[in-house]
């Protein structure tokens, strides 16, 4: 007797991969920064996505923001969204009131890092980083 067709192929299992549409160096504005700057991405799976633009420790000492003992870096900015799987999706930075006037202040564009955290049901979550200028 033949033993008949296998089992057939295995389901796919998507893992989440992320990826950040904004290009590296690209120039966030304090202004949109200010009222809700949209920051685009992708995800492979629909998932939750929280959102940080943070500044060395060495940057914000230059924008007259005070710091805490061995902090090495400040987050400026955050944001939270949804990301549907295959689709472009976006979230709202926006910049921590705290630190809204000196940044608003500063006079030439810095560098700042945008980080986006995807966390997917029964997947292990994903941080994808990308330098950005903010000026």
């Amino acid at each position: 007797p033949d033993p008949g067709p296998g089992p057939g192929p295995d389901p796919v299992i998507n893992t989440l991969v992320g990826t950040i549409l904004v290009k590296k160096g690209a120039a966030l504005n304090k202004g949109a920064l200010a009222k809700g700057a949209a920051v685009k991405f992708e995800c492979t799976v629909d998932s939750a996505a929280s959102g940080t633009l943070s500044i060395a420790a060495k940057v914000a000492k230059k924008l007259g923001i005070k710091l805490k003992k061995k902090q090495k870096n400040v987050t400026i900015a955050k944001g939270s969204g949804q990301c549907k799987a295959g689709s472009p999706s976006s979230l709202k930075l926006k910049l921590a009131r705290a630190y809204a006037k000196k940044i608003k202040r500063a006079r030439k564009a810095f560098p700042a890092t945008l980080a986006v955290k995807l966390t997917a049901p029964a997947q292990a979550p994903v941080t994808m980083k990308q330098g950005v200028k903010v000026r």
